[in-house]
């Protein structure tokens, strides 16, 4: 049998870090009921394994600012973020991370249901997996 490969929630490591860079709330999958006056929300969108080691995982990325004035803060924000998660290569609470890169430039999105400003980015994170016991024992 092969080694079985682990890809474990990076999601989980990336919402520490986002919160570091910002000090804002982050959210991952579902939005929150009340929107926050701040806050970065990620949606994990698919990935693909890139050798038996080696996996990369999509997400978006959107960037709420408060309101009025928060156009201007939601994209300084993204920004920010973007900077930072470029330069993110190297082990980060235990995972490997290769490369994050953006897929695409930052989007201007307002979200019409609170009627808050918001930036999107497309984002990729390539990561090793880790080697775990297998779950299934051969003879």
């Amino acid at each position: 049998m092969a080694e079985v490969i682990l890809y474990e929630d990076i999601f989980k490591t990336l919402r520490h870090i986002i919160n570091q860079i910002t000090g804002l709330d982050v959210h991952v999958g579902r939005l929150p009921t009340v929107r926050p006056a701040r806050f970065v929300h990620l949606t994990p969108s698919g990935g693909e394994d890139n050798s038996p080691v080696h996996g990369k995982r999509f997400f978006v990325l959107d960037v709420w600012g408060s309101k009025p004035a928060g156009d201007r803060e939601a994209y300084e924000m993204s920004e920010l973020i973007r900077a930072n998660l470029k330069a993110l290569a190297g082990v980060h609470e235990g995972f490997t991370i290769y490369q994050t890169r953006p897929v695409g430039a930052v989007v201007w999105m307002p979200d019409d249901e609170s009627n808050q400003p918001r930036y999107r980015q497309n984002w990729a994170i390539s990561y090793r997996g880790t080697v775990v016991e297998p779950a299934i024992k051969t003879n």
